[in-house]
């Protein structure tokens, strides 16, 4: 009698973690210096500072989620991301800095768009959960990412937050 027990338990809870629609969350902590104004984009926002505006951006903030993709490989994430980004220019540079099973955090410098006369220079953190896939980006009007720059936004990005329940 304990064995059927004990077995119709075990049922119940893998039945029901697999039956599960579940949530998540994600959470980047922006440094606060900056008293980002936020701007919503659909299915993401963009984060300016105070001190600047939508069309006079120096430094821009990027916080997208869409569906995640299941068995997405992510060692192709970073390349088509370039690829999509160097449709506008050939003189970008891709660098990875770091990746996982299911993130990656590179680099994308030099990059010239018709709009801008600027160069711009993207950090990218892109992590998929077992939902959705979080798109995060700190961009800069600089042809280069330095290095003072990166320590302290791999720092920002590696301190997300991330949970399901």
């Amino acid at each position: 009698m304990k064995k059927i027990a004990f077995s119709i338990l075990l049922a119940l809870i893998v039945f029901k973690g697999y039956g599960q629609t579940g949530k998540e969350v994600f959470s980047i902590p922006w440094p606060e210096e900056y008293r980002w104004q936020r701007y919503d984009k659909g299915n993401g926002i963009e984060l300016i500072p105070g001190n600047q505006t939508i069309d006079t951006w120096l430094i821009k903030g990027s916080m997208f989620k869409n569906k995640a993709v299941k068995l997405i490989n992510i060692n192709l994430v970073a390349d088509s991301t370039f690829r999509e980004i160097n449709k506008s220019t050939s003189k970008a540079r891709l660098t990875i800095i770091e990746q996982s099973r299911n993130s990656v955090l590179f680099k994308i410098e030099g990059i010239t768009s018709a709009e801008s006369l600027k160069q711009e220079s993207k950090l990218f953190y892109i992590m998929y959960g077992y939902i959705f896939g979080y798109i995060n980006c700190i961009t800069v009007k600089e042809s280069n990412l330095n290095e003072e720059f990166l320590l302290k936004w791999v720092e920002v990005f590696k301190k997300h937050i991330y949970y399901t329940y």
